[in-house]
């Protein structure tokens, strides 16, 4: 049962986070957003919320979680009833992961990735979610090193950073911002 809660909260998340960008490209003159350079990020969950949201479209949401639209709707209608387009021009991965490694097929969307080796609560491969912290594991996912590869083979610039240690999101925040900044400079220019 935990494992199903697990993808709706998921799938939730995302809906969420469609649903912000909706509401900030609706309101970019006020807030001074250039909607030419979008850029997503997050950290663990929020990473996943934040992957999932560039590289899903209803119907590859559909295929993970099939009972989620009749049980809280599609992803782009919850949340505001705004309808604005947006397109992510990249994103920082700390400690994320994909729901499936296909998904980013057919993007161009280029992804930095910061991640610890080995990860068990994020898999640094592919594996179950929140896998060592003595809870049963929940679904399957691609970690940073999986993203990086896929997106190698499909010709999409990436970035990963690994530290070694086991633990979950240990990337000091001043390397990579540093990181992250230079990586989304070159993708702007």
């Amino acid at each position: 049962c935990e494992a199903s809660n697990l993808r709706v909260a998921t799938y939730r998340a995302v809906q969420d986070h469609r649903a912000a960008l909706r509401h900030l490209v609706h309101n970019a003159n006020d807030l001074g957003i250039d909607t030419a350079f979008i850029f997503v990020l997050g950290e663990s969950a929020g990473s996943i919320a934040s992957l999932s949201s560039v590289f899903w479209d209803q119907s590859e949401a559909d295929a993970w979680c099939p009972t989620c639209v009749s049980n809280v709707g599609l992803i782009d209608t919850t949340g505001n009833s705004l309808t604005d387009t947006y397109t992510i021009k990249g994103v920082v991965n700390h400690c994320g992961a994909v729901t499936h490694i296909d998904v980013m097929d057919g993007h161009q969307v280029p992804v930095i990735s910061f991640h610890n080796d080995p990860g068990c609560v994020v898999n640094y491969g592919t594996g179950p979610v929140i896998n060592c912290l003595g809870f049963a594991a929940f679904y399957w996912a691609a970690g940073s090193n999986s993203i990086q590869a896929r997106l190698n083979t499909n010709g999409v610039c990436t970035q990963r950073h690994t530290r070694q240690e086991l633990n979950h999101c240990t990337y000091y925040v001043q390397p990579l911002l540093k990181k992250a900044t230079c990586f989304l400079k070159d993708v702007m220019c």
